[in-house]
């Protein structure tokens, strides 16, 4: 009867709000349901104060996401399985601003 109650609770659980606690960091945002994935836009904060606003898939940031790391330098664009693509925005000291065309040859 128990695996029947978490089978039923993985099929009609949809992303939901949640804040997980990681070794090294902590993720609020939504998630699915037992399996705890990232999925839809949320924050992690690592232990080194990098900062990551992000859309997520399958627990890994995959859309639009705003990066900022510990030395403020900071990555706005969008990532996709794993890479920068499209046009993104580096920013590594208040006076210096990069703006690229990035893309992967796949």
């Amino acid at each position: 009867m128990h695996d029947s109650l978490i089978s039923e609770f993985k099929l009609n659980s949809k992303p939901h709000h949640q804040v997980i606690d990681y070794r090294n960091a902590k993720y609020q945002g939504m998630a699915d349901g037992i399996s705890i994935n990232r999925n839809g836009v949320g924050v992690v904060l690592d232990h080194n104060y990098m900062l990551a606003l992000a859309i997520w898939k399958s627990g890994k940031i995959n859309g639009e996401s705003l990066i900022i790391y510990p030395d403020s330098s900071l990555f706005y664009g969008e990532i996709k399985n794993k890479y920068p693509i499209g046009i993104g925005c580096y920013q590594i000291s208040k006076k210096c601003k990069i703006f690229s065309s990035l893309g992967r040859n796949q």
